[in-house]
């Protein structure tokens, strides 16, 4: 057993990232329904972050007595020298309407048509955040990922898409399940495994008897008790294995912030000067 923790890694990057917004400095607009308590506790956490950094933000809320078109023109005017976070859910169908206002350049959740475009064109500086923390999590461990036999299980455009691409990009053989996949055809490709993405949200999709020796799991699953992963990776096991909590959501945050950083970095020609891990 072996436990990949995002926690080692977070002080590293955090010097990184120091040293990159030297050169590079950065604000923020945060705009969120501040009746969400989900979002606001994301935005308390968004805030300490940036404030961890001395990144200036601003914050714009949704007001539900304002009309739509109203609400637009004051997200518009306020993200107009900003890197931009849109802490979702919005309490209107028409969200897609304030992700069109978000320039492309300041746009580090990935959230645009034109970025998620992007996730095609072989740029692995810049993907979705959770995806950025599994890249980030391969790389510091030496996890090897050419000709190894990978296996992401979800789809989503935020996650699931970017960990295949990211794993077709790094020369893995990698095949794309989800939470419908066939559970016979599932065990079959997952014992074959060298690497296991968990990206779907639903747990025990995965059972420790159908794994082979050696196999890294990254769990990207949310559940404060076990994310995605529904069993125990005892001591005994030949399982390397990020925890939840401590693993890939420890970097999360992070990485948008790097994601953002980058994009300025681009938009100014300095984008080969940022530091890494």
């Amino acid at each position: 057993m072996r436990q990949l923790s995002g926690k080692v890694i977070r002080p590293l990057l955090k010097e990184v990232i120091m040293q990159n917004l030297s050169s590079v400095p950065l604000s923020f607009y945060l705009y969120l329904d501040q009746e969400n308590q989900d979002c606001v506790s994301y935005l308390n956490s968004i805030k300490k972050l940036l404030e961890s950094f001395s990144v200036p933000y601003v914050i714009g809320c949704y007001d539900k007595d304002k009309t739509k078109e109203e609400n637009l023109s004051i997200f518009k005017a306020g993200i107009s020298k900003h890197s931009v976070l849109l802490l979702r859910p919005l309490p209107i169908k028409e969200e897609k309407e304030f992700i069109a206002l978000i320039p492309s350049d300041r746009d580090p959740d990935m959230l645009s048509d034109i970025n998620r475009g992007l996730l095609f064109s072989g740029d692995l500086n810049y993907l979705p955040a959770t995806a950025k923390s599994v890249q980030t999590i391969l790389s510091y461990y030496n996890i090897e990922t050419e000709n190894k036999n990978a296996v992401v299980i979800g789809r989503s455009l935020s996650l699931g898409l970017p960990c295949f691409e990211l794993l077709n990009k790094k020369n893995a053989n990698v095949t794309l399940l989800h939470s419908k996949t066939d559970e016979e055809k599932r065990d079959e490709y997952l014992k074959n495994a060298d690497i296991i993405i968990l990206a779907s949200g639903h747990s025990g999709l995965v059972k420790k008897e159908v794994l082979k020796e050696g196999v890294t799991i990254i769990d990207c699953g949310f559940s404060s008790r076990s994310g995605d992963l529904s069993f125990t990776v005892d001591e005994t096991d030949d399982i390397n294995y990020t925890p939840v909590p401590g693993g890939v959501g420890a970097l999360t945050s992070y990485c948008l912030l790097e994601n953002a950083i980058y994009l300025k970095a681009k938009s100014l020609h300095l984008a080969n000067t940022l530091k890494s891990l």
